[in-house]
């Protein structure tokens, strides 16, 4: 007899393996735990990604992680987006039933290494991405910055 934990393994390898994309993106979704939206957001999730992702269901402020892949960046984030268009109505006002969001993206370096992000559905992506820098050790930073070369680095570095 096939152990239950096996069979999620075996699931989980054949989503993810081959690895047919560069990207592995993860999204948390904490939602208004009125009733039938868990359903209600899962039924969306599926229709967005199709095959292309997995869901984990969570009992913290998160709860629904998503894992998705075969997608470019922009339109990850413009499926996650869509998700905040999905309302429910209680005592005659519509409120939305995914409250929060926060999401991840894991990049493959050996897919951009082998040059394959160059020829396939993947050469044009474009995105933007923010990096927030804490510094506790202002004098550790500085020296760090002036080592790495960073002050003669323009708006491309």
């Amino acid at each position: 007899m096939v152990d239950k934990i096996d069979v999620r393994v075996l699931k989980l390898n054949k989503w993810y393996i081959p690895k047919t994309s560069p990207y592995l993106f993860l999204s948390m979704l904490h939602i208004d735990h009125h009733p039938g939206n868990l359903e209600r957001i899962l039924k969306v999730i599926q229709e967005k990604f199709k095959e292309d992702f997995l869901s984990y269901i969570s009992f913290d402020y998160c709860d629904i992680y998503v894992f998705v892949k075969k997608v470019k960046i922009s339109e990850f984030l413009g499926r996650i987006k869509e998700l905040y268009a999905i309302e429910y109505e209680i005592q005659n006002k519509m409120k939305r039933a995914v409250v929060d969001t926060f999401s991840m993206v894991s990049f493959d370096m050996e897919y951009f290494r082998a040059g394959r992000n160059k020829t396939d559905a993947f050469k044009d992506d474009v995105f933007q991405a923010t990096i927030n820098l804490s510094v506790r050790d202002y004098e550790g930073f500085e020296t760090w910055y002036k080592d790495a070369g960073m002050e003669k680095c323009n708006a491309k570095c």
